[in-house]
């Protein structure tokens, strides 16, 4: 199991690091780890299921659920990301 950090995840997603706080608070974002010092982790792997089932060949694509929840995940990709993911 890979961890990362929250600032890590804000930098992968596009987002800054208080909109992930804000879904981890509001329970719209991705499932974490709490660690024991009070630390919050994310496991890449669960990040990269969400990524894959972002993904869309048109804008007529149904959504896919991720993590066996009914939250839709807002991925922004780059291109460099959508390379890397590939």
């Amino acid at each position: 199991m890979t961890l990362i950090t929250e600032k890590e995840l804000a930098k992968r997603w596009g987002y800054s690091s208080h909109t992930v706080r804000k879904w981890r608070v509001e329970g719209r974002g991705p499932d974490y780890v709490k660690l024991p010092g009070g630390g919050v982790r994310y496991e890449v792997e669960t990040i990269d299921a969400i990524e894959k089932a972002g993904r869309r060949h048109s804008t007529s694509d149904e959504y896919v659920e991720a993590n066996n929840t009914q939250e839709l995940y807002f991925v922004p990709i780059s291109k460099t990301k959508t390379e890397e993911i590939s």
